[in-house]
This record gives C-alpha cells, sequence and structure tokens, in this order.
C-alpha cells in the first residue's frame, strides 16, 4: 500500500518521526516564506507558523521514507512572487510543489474575486523554468491533465468517495458535509451517499452516481471545440459547481488561461512523478 497525506505541517517531532516512518507521500500545505505563510496560516492562538513547519519540512525531507512535497495556493500577495517561493522551498530540501491559484470559498461569488489569471500564467511558466535549474518541479492545478489525455477532470468524477464528519458520501472535498447549509446547496449534485448507523452500511443514491459519471470532456456542452478539451475535461468540478451553480458551467478566465499554458507547455508537457495533492 502506498499511503499519502495532505497536512498544515503544524505538529510535534514525535509526529514527524511518525510520518517520516509510515506514509510515503507527504504533502505540506504552505504559502511561501515566513512573511508569506504567517500573514495567512497561523495557529489557533495567533502565533506564525513558518518556523514550525520549516523545521518539519526539513526533518522529513532527511528522514522520511518517501516524498515531502508543497502545495501553495497563490494569492495576489505572491502572484508574482512565485520564483521566491520556488528558490525558498527548494532552500529547505523540496523537489515537488504544487500550486493552485486562489479561489472562492462555496458559496462565495466570483464576482468578488480580483485574482488575475493571466498574470499568474506568466509568472508560473517563469518559476517553472527557474524551478528546472534547481532540479525542482513546479507545477499549477490547471496543468493536472497536461501529461495524458484525460475525459474526467478528476476522481470526483469517478465518483471516489470522500467520507464527510456528518456521515455522508461526497465526491469532492468542496462539499465537505451532507447537512448543507442555505448558501452551500448548490453543492448537492456532488453528495452521493450516506453511512446508515443501525444497519453499519452506506446507502448509495445511483441517480446522483450516474449523474457525477456523465460530467465528462464530451458532455461539456461550453467545451465543445476546444483544443485543450482532452487535457482540461471541464476543470474542476468543485470549482465550477460552487462559482457557477452548475456542474456542466465554465469557469471563462481558468479557460483563457489553461488554453495560454497548454500553448506555451505543448512542446515540453511533464511526466508527473506525483499527482496533484
Amino acid at each position: 500500500m502506498t499511503a499519502e497525506i495532505q497536512t498544515n505541517g503544524v505538529f510535534s517531532r514525535t509526529i514527524a518521526a511518525w510520518l517520516a516512518e509510515k506514509v510515503n507521500i507527504i504533502w505540506i500545505s504552505s504559502d511561501g516564506p515566513p512573511d508569506v505563510q504567517d500573514s495567512y496560516r497561523i495557529t489557533a492562538n495567533k502565533r506564525p507558523t513558518s518556523a514550525i513547519i520549516a523545521k518539519n519540512i526539513r526533518y522529513l525531507v532527511e528522514n522520511g521514507r518517501g516524498m515531502t512535497g508543497v502545495r501553495s495556493t497563490i494569492t495576489e500577495k505572491t502572484i508574482n512572487r512565485q520564483k521566491e517561493i520556488v528558490e525558498y522551498f527548494a532552500s529547505l530540501g523540496v523537489k515537488y510543489i504544487w500550486t493552485d491559484p486562489l479561489f472562492p470559498a462555496v458559496g462565495e461569488r466570483t464576482d468578488h474575486q480580483s485574482f488575475n489569471y493571466a498574470v499568474y500564467a506568466r509568472s508560473f511558466l517563469e518559476a517553472r523554468e527557474y524551478a528546472k535549474k534547481l532540479g525542482v518541479f513546479y507545477g499549477t492545478f490547471l496543468a493536472c491533465n497536461f501529461d495524458e489525455e484525460a475525459v474526467y477532470n478528476c476522481r470526483a468524477c469517478i465518483p471516489l468517495p470522500h467520507l464527510t464528519t456528518d456521515g455522508y458520501v461526497s465526491a469532492c472535498d468542496m462539499a465537505l458535509f451532507g447537512n448543507l447549509r442555505s448558501s452551500e446547496q448548490h453543492m448537492a449534485p456532488l453528495i452521493f451517499g450516506k453511512w446508515d448507523a443501525t444497519s453499519k452500511t452506506i446507502t448509495y443514491y445511483e441517480d446522483k452516481i450516474d449523474n457525477l459519471r456523465r460530467r465528462k470532456a464530451e458532455n461539456m456542452p461550453g467545451c465543445k471545440g476546444c483544443p485543450v478539451l482532452l487535457h482540461c475535461a471541464g476543470y474542476c468540478l468543485g470549482e465550477v459547481t460552487n462559482e457557477s451553480g452548475d456542474m456542466y458551467g465554465k469557469k471563462p478566465a481558468v479557460c483563457d488561461t489553461i488554453a495560454y499554458l497548454y500553448r506555451n507547455m505543448c512542446g515540453d508537457l511533464p511526466k508527473y512523478d506525483y499527482f496533484h495533492p
């Protein structure tokens, strides 16, 4: 068995030692150098986390049984600091970095977001070339299917199960609960099962499973004729559903950016040693 985990990286040496011994692939969620990390991710008692995370990354890189990489969210603050992000994590011994552009939380609307995807893409390509010189992989969620053709964008469309803490089965980690609040009702198509504590079985909603499986490249109405269709397959199910209210909707800024990245990377498409966390 290959064990993989994504964690915020804030834990004791005891836990770090356990992870180093037991887990093959460890992704640390960290957004960059200390000034960035400590402005976004602090502890429950308002303490900075950058020093703790840096110490744990170094320990896991040196002592882990497998790979320790980083997953960073790129924001307006870091959109033009991506080479610096690469350099910082490389100094800690990290060889694999995946990035995600900032996107709205569930229930928020895109018109409140000013993230510039065009600037992100240009800065990403520069950072990617710089990373190669350092022997570091630098990837973007927008290119997660650039390694091969795909009819499904991700595991959520198969769907693979995510057990929620309130006892439901979700297709996507953007649908965190089955008991949805009023602002989250548009995510209901992603909930496809429920745990029955009495019978100790899961009841699956077959109609929702069928609908999720239909969410593939050939059935995306807004993607017909797109030259990047089979390296995107409709983009992220969770983000598109959240922001458009429709599983088959579009996220136009992302569409343009994926096409731009593909045009600039198609002669040098990656082969992923580790998939996006």
